[in-house]
């Protein structure tokens, strides 16, 4: 049996992923496959991974019936393909180092648990991502006790890491849906937490690339898309915790503060009618459930006042605000180097 599946979805990665899968041939833990499956890309990438899958039986490459236009399911696709017993995520624009995989499965055999995350770090400059608080690296507990810190603010490197996969088949099980959008991953984030019987993190090494060409990244309505785990996430955190819970709370003010970065993405991009249409629904949507007494003590009073006006004077309202205090810095910095 082999012992650990890497999985890569890919769209148009050919700039990247021969450094990808160059990252995978070089770790000192050897026991693995590696599984691509190639979401409709229309440059190199199938050339690519095809070359090295002639040169390495370990290396399998598959396509989906149709472009997807999300990494949640050729993923999904690779992970029901896979015969390890362990899940190895990597994205076909990031890279891990020679000993990540050894360190993670290490750290498993020292804790039992079912999720081993890494820790992220920028490809570039090495710098660490995120500010996760030191206890938690010596923490080994149930996945449930983990979601609060991906809630509000991501406070853990969810990218990467060593999942079992039957955790990802008792997940997939117990949702019946298979989110299609561009962020169906970080929903699916917070459902392995939520199933796994036990959690913790290594010192293995994520290298994350910030690709400005991400289909993430893209202006399209599909930036909005977000919207959609905010809302499931706060029904989410309700159902499974409740309404007095630290988690509840985050993924109110997550919700909050999501929909005036949405209004921000309004204002300063152009879309089209239906993608506004589209966007300025998932904002009404989010607004219905909110709950301004329990937002009031830990939110700024000028996004409370916001919240209670119609979304198209909010945002208008946003725009000028902006507009004026980046004036107001841009006038304060010329005096300054006077």
């Amino acid at each position: 049996m082999i012992r650990v599946s890497w999985v890569m979805p890919a769209y148009n990665a050919g700039e990247y992923i021969a450094e990808a899968i160059e990252s995978i041939i070089q770790q000192t833990e050897q026991d693995w496959e590696l599984i691509v499956v190639n979401d409709g890309s229309t440059d190199r990438t199938a050339a690519i991974v095809g070359g090295y899958a002639d040169r390495d039986p370990r290396i399998r490459l598959y396509e989906m019936a149709s472009p997807s236009g999300s990494a949640y399911l050729p993923r999904r696709e690779a992970i029901m393909r896979a015969q390890g017993v362990w899940i190895a995520p990597l994205d076909a624009d990031d890279r891990v180092e020679p000993d990540y995989l050894a360190r993670l499965l290490e750290r498993q055999r020292l804790t039992g648990a079912e999720i081993i995350y890494p820790v992220m770090a920028d490809l570039d400059d090495r710098r660490i991502l995120l500010d996760t608080p030191s206890q938690l690296f010596t923490t080994v507990a149930p996945g449930r006790e983990w979601v609060k810190y991906t809630l509000d603010e991501w406070r853990i490197g969810a990218g990467g890491g060593l999942i079992s996969r039957d955790l990802y088949l008792r997940t997939y099980a117990a949702y019946s849906d298979s989110p299609s959008y561009s962020c169906g991953d970080e929903l699916l984030t917070r459902r392995l937490l939520w199933e796994a019987r036990l959690m913790t993190i290594s010192d293995a090494i994520y290298l994350y690339r910030a690709n400005p060409e991400s289909i993430t990244r893209k202006v399209s309505g599909r930036l909005f898309d977000y919207l959609i785990n905010h809302r499931v996430l706060i029904d989410f955190t309700r159902q499974r915790y409740d309404t007095e819970s630290e988690e509840y709370l985050r993924a109110q003010r997550q919700a909050l503060l999501g929909i005036y970065d949405a209004m921000r993405l309004l204002n300063r991009n152009r879309f089209e009618k239906a993608e506004r249409q589209r966007a300025v629904g998932l904002i009404d949507e989010i607004r219905a459930v909110l709950d301004p007494d329990l937002l009031r003590p830990s939110v700024s009073r000028k996004y409370m006042m916001l919240l209670s006006w119609p979304t198209p004077l909010a945002a208008l309202a946003l725009r000028l605000g902006d507009t004026a205090r980046e004036k107001w810095h841009a006038l304060r910095g010329a005096r300054q180097k006077k």
